[in-house]
């Protein structure tokens, strides 16, 4: 055998095992990647859906989603009849403002006749005492006190249109409950333009123009913007897991 041939036969052997090497650090490399990352083919996206209803009834007059279509929190997605809404509204606000008006007239007439009757009893005093004298007739006296008797009839009279037997402020409840009534019928008005309760894309949509919509009835599906991924992994894959680890 030549040198030369001996030589190149040297050299093949060295870079058969540089080769070799080469590949060890290569599938070393792609061991320590597999080890490094655990994978799993059980995995799924999930999220919280949101099944948009409306709070009152009616015949739906507007839609103005689509399916597959994003809207943002507070964006009006349809819209119903609120003729008879507006109706009861201002029926409520009427019945409100009368019965204030009626309360306050009550009241004056109330102050009106209490100070009446104080001018009155002075003078049923005064006229008791120059009977007593001899300085004036017993009609006059009379006169003064059937006047007094008069005024205290309507006190009462007043006294009822404000107060009950046990002194309860009849007038400011029924005020009340007509003031409950009208904020009732404004919201009641408010609900018939239905928004969307947060951002997120609409799917299955079921609402059209002119059904007819009780609450809770269905509209559509609404898919928020928050998704996430819940993966199941074998006992022996979690060892090496950690809090706010990447994930692919």
């Amino acid at each position: 055998m030549s040198e030369k041939t001996h030589i190149h036969g040297k050299m093949r052997k060295q870079v058969t095992i540089f080769l070799a090497v080469i590949g060890l650090i290569i599938a070393g490399f792609a061991i320590y990647e597999m080890t490094k990352y655990q994978s799993t083919d059980d995995a799924y996206v999930e999220t919280v859906t949101v099944h948009v209803a409306p709070k009152v009834s009616g015949e739906i007059v507007e839609v103005l989603v689509e399916d597959n279509k994003p809207v943002k929190a507070g964006q009006p997605v349809a819209r119903i009849d609120a003729r008879d809404y507006k109706i009861a509204l201002e029926k409520a606000t009427a019945n409100y403002e009368k019965a204030l008006y009626e309360q306050q007239q009550a009241k004056a007439s109330l102050n009106a006749v209490n100070s009446e009757i104080t001018v009155a009893r002075t003078d049923v005093d005064r006229y008791q005492k120059l009977y007593e004298a001899g300085a004036v007739s017993k009609q006059i006296l009379d006169n003064a006190q059937t006047k007094l008797d008069t005024l205290q009839a309507r006190q009462v009279e007043a006294k009822h249109a404000l107060f009950s037997s046990h002194s309860t402020n009849v007038a400011d409840a029924n005020l009340k409950a007509l003031k409950a009534q009208m904020d009732q019928a404004a919201l009641a008005l408010e609900y018939t333009e239905v928004l969307a309760p947060q951002d997120g894309t609409v799917v299955s949509r079921k609402v059209e123009k002119g059904m007819l919509v009780q609450p809770g009835t269905p509209l559509f599906t609404l898919v928020p913007d928050n998704l996430w991924v819940v993966a199941n992994y074998k006992e022996t894959q979690i060892a090496g897991m950690g809090k706010d680890d990447p994930v692919e």
